[in-house]
C-alpha cells in the first residue's frame, strides 16, 4: 500500500461527499433536503476516490488502504454532522440579528402597564430555536451535536457508507487460479 496517494484520495473523496451533503442539507442547490443517507454516499467517494489514487495498484487487495479509507469516510461523515449544526446555529444568529427588534405592544392604561410588564411578550416577536439545549435541533457552535439527534438508521447509513469505503479501496487481486489434478502416467512393471 502507497500510504499517501491512499490518503490524499481518500480525503478528496471524503470532502466532495461532505460538500454536497452540506450543500443538500443547507438549501444551498435550491431546497432544503435532509439527507441522512448521504453517508453511503460520501463512503462511495470516498473510495472511489482511493481507487482513482491508486489505479496502479489496484490489483492487489490491501486491507489496510481499505481500512483507511474506512476510517476516513467515517470522520468525513462526522464531520458533516458537526457541519451542519454549526452552519444551523450560524444561520440562526443571522436569521437573529437581520429580524427588526420587536415593537412592544400598546396600553390602555397605565395601571396594566405595570402588572403587564414582567409577563407581557410582544405579539408579533419571532421565535428563536434554541439548538444549544440537547434534543431541541442541534447544538451550539463549536460543540457536536447531542446523542439525541442521531437516530440509530443514520448510524446505520453510516455504517454501510463505511463498509461501501472500505471495499471500494481495498481492491481485488486476481484469485488465484484452483490447481487442476494432474494426471501422471501409471507406472508399468516392465517385467510383465
Amino acid at each position: 500500500m502507497r500510504f499517501g496517494p491512499t490518503l490524499i484520495g481518500a480525503v478528496v473523496g471524503a470532502a466532495v461527499g461532505m460538500g454536497i451533503q452540506v450543500a443538500l442539507e443547507m438549501g444551498l442547490l435550491g431546497r432544503t433536503i435532509e439527507a441522512p443517507w448521504f453517508a453511503i454516499v460520501t463512503g462511495l467517494l470516498t473510495g472511489l476516490g482511493v481507487r482513482q489514487a491508486n489505479k496502479s495498484d489496484m490489483n492487489h487487495t490491501s486491507y489496510a488502504r481499505g481500512a483507511v479509507a474506512a476510517i476516513v469516510a467515517l470522520a468525513a461523515m462526522l464531520g458533516s454532522i458537526y457541519a451542519l449544526h454549526a452552519a444551523l446555529q450560524m444561520k440562526d444568529q443571522a436569521d437573529a440579528k437581520k429580524s427588526p427588534p420587536a415593537k412592544a405592544a400598546p396600553v390602555e392604561a397605565e395601571a396594566d402597564e405595570a402588572a403587564d410588564e414582567d409577563a407581557a411578550e410582544p405579539a408579533d416577536a419571532t421565535p428563536v430555536v434554541d439548538r444549544s439545549a440537547p434534543g431541541k435541533g442541534g447544538a451550539a457552535a463549536g460543540q457536536m451535536p447531542a446523542r439525541s439527534d442521531m437516530n440509530p438508521l443514520q448510524m446505520g447509513y453510516m455504517i454501510v457508507g463505511a463498509l461501501l469505503a472500505y471495499q471500494f479501496a481495498r481492491g481485488a487481486g486476481p484469485s488465484a487460479p484452483a490447481r487442476e489434478p494432474v494426471d501422471e502416467p501409471m507406472m508399468t512393471d516392465p517385467s510383465n
